[in-house]
Formats: structure tokens, C-alpha cells, sequence
């Protein structure tokens, strides 16, 4: 019974990562593919009222939001969704960062 639990709980995590990366190989293509639309066809995706989508980069920068930076931040909270905060800082972290020095001392 246990060794049905670890596997369902395995092919869980699988599947939450294929759909991590999935998501992170969309949004390389789309960005790639509407940086080039925005830099040589100046395509720009009006939202709503004065919110304005592009990629357009010029010498200031971005002349609108940037769908990088907007999609970024929405594939930056799916990473913490899927590895988790307390992958980074959480106990399990703590432990092994002492541990980690303990070896060097």
C-alpha cells in the first residue's frame, strides 16, 4: 500500500514539472516570436485604456510593459509553486546548509 502512495505521489511531481516547463518553453517562443513582430512590425497590444503590451526595445528601454516582464512574473510564481519557497529557505535547507558547513569546519 505504501509503495502505491510513493508512486502516485511521483508521478504527481512529474507531472507538475512537465507542466513547468511546458509552460517555461511557451513562453520563451511567444516571447521570442513577439519581440521580433514588436521590434520589426512595431506590434503593440493595446489592454485597456492607456496599457499598452510591446517588446519593443529601444535605447530607453522598453517604450511599453514588456510581456517578459509580465509573463515573467506569473512564470516566477509558478517556479515557487512548483519547487517551493521552503526548497530554497525552509528546514530542510537549514539542515543541510549546517551540515553543509559542518563538513568544511
Amino acid at each position: 500500500m505504501e509503495v502505491d502512495k510513493i508512486k502516485i505521489k511521483a508521478q504527481e511531481r512529474v507531472r507538475e514539472l512537465k507542466e513547468f516547463y511546458q509552460h517555461l518553453f511557451v513562453y520563451l517562443i511567444i516571447n521570442v516570436v513577439f519581440t521580433f513582430l514588436s521590434n520589426y512590425f512595431n506590434i503593440v497590444i493595446k489592454i485597456y485604456g492607456d496599457l499598452k503590451i510591446s517588446n519593443k526595445f529601444t535605447e530607453n528601454g522598453f517604450e511599453y510593459y514588456s510581456l517578459w516582464g509580465i509573463w515573467g512574473v506569473v512564470l516566477l510564481i509558478d517556479a515557487f509553486r512548483v519547487f517551493g519557497i521552503r526548497r530554497f529557505l525552509g528546514k530542510d535547507w537549514e539542515e543541510r546548509k549546517i551540515k553543509e558547513l559542518i563538513n568544511k569546519e
